[in-house]
């Protein structure tokens, strides 16, 4: 695989325009707005949550989220695929084991951290039991599991990491440093996870961690593949639990 060259990245950097005010609005209003706008208009047609309004929140974060990462963003020359260390390929054996190791360390920290927060401030978790609800809208078919481990594991991962950690981070970037673009980007990243307030604390960790590496790496691979393990391994806990209740029929549950 490739090796990252720093002087290559400054210099296809410095042939990029630089994003202005006007371009920062457009992005959160194309991407992170649409996407919101769009849950708030097909919400109420449906009276309960379902596997079509899972499905159609996965097609609504792909095609503004992820497409406006490549739409106001490549293809407007403010970011390249170089530039997020997408094109050539940069691949490591230690950025595997690092991707697995920090996904696996950050889920129990990160959840707690939020759970405590949310205990704090509602009192109860039924914020978070609705997210589960959503996540679990398939019921137990191979058909639910399908949708939400490639629709949630693997294909809104990489949405989001091209949004949040790319376009966005590299808008904060150019003008208030490495911490300032990492706290920025993690707000915005956990307000689109604002299920609950647990989950929005939970998130806006995982924002920082995840923004952190991409600065220390320079390439967008290993924080696409620790979105997807960890996403991934919530959707197969969450599955797990179901078979467990179903086919054991654990009282209370």
């Amino acid at each position: 695989m490739s090796e990252i060259n720093p002087e290559k990245l400054l210099e296809e950097s410095e042939t990029l325009e630089k994003g202005t005010g006007a371009d920062l609005v457009l992005y959160l209003l194309g991407g992170f707005g649409l996407f919101l706008l769009a849950g708030i208009l097909v919400g109420p047609l449906f009276d309960e949550i379902t596997l079509g309004l899972t499905t159609l929140s996965i097609i609504f974060n792909l095609l503004f989220v992820g497409g406006s990462a490549y739409i106001l963003g490549i293809r407007r020359n403010k970011i390249s695929w170089k530039q997020l260390g997408i094109k050539p390929v940069v691949w490591k054996w230690e950025y595997i084991l690092l991707a697995g190791v920090l996904a696996v360390a950050l889920m129990p920290i990160r959840s707690a951290i939020g759970l405590l927060v949310q205990m704090a401030i509602e009192g109860g978790v039924d914020s978070l039991i609705q997210r589960e609800n959503l996540l679990s809208a398939g019921g137990l078919t191979w058909g639910g599991f399908l949708v939400m481990f490639i629709g949630v594991g693997i294909l809104a991962p990489i949405s989001e990491e091209l949004y949040f950690r790319g376009l966005l981070h590299d808008w904060f970037r150019q003008r208030w440093g490495m911490w300032a673009s990492i706290i920025a980007s993690s707000v915005f990243f956990g307000l689109a996870h604002f299920d609950s307030i647990g989950v929005l604390v939970s998130s806006f960790i995982m924002g920082i961690a995840m923004a952190y590496v991409y600065e220390k790496t320079k390439t967008l691979w290993i924080t696409i593949a620790i979105h997807i393990i960890t996403n991934s391994i919530a959707v197969f806990l969450l599955y797990l639990s179901m078979i467990v209740v179903e086919y054991f029929d654990i009282p209370g549950l």
